[in-house]
């Protein structure tokens, strides 16, 4: 139960900086939008498809890491 809090928590943590690209970014998607390069919508689906990858690439990552490292299957 323990290692699955800390799972909980680290994962959590790993998505901070996600949220703080949204705020980051916000002068480059004006100016863009202002031009009418792309959507709003557009960026954001991009931006968090983008995201979303990358967290389950390091999700997985320390996944297998903890589990090897706990011995949760044995």
């Amino acid at each position: 139960v323990n290692t699955i809090n800390f799972g909980v928590t680290v994962f959590t943590l790993f998505s901070v900086p996600a949220i703080s690209k949204f705020i980051e970014d916000r002068l480059i998607l004006w100016r863009e939008r202002s031009t009418g390069l792309y959507s709003t919508s557009a960026y954001y689906m991009s931006i968090v498809t983008v995201e979303t990858l990358l967290l389950l690439v390091m999700t997985v990552v320390y996944s297998s890491l903890c589990y090897w490292m706990a011995k949760i299957g044995s």
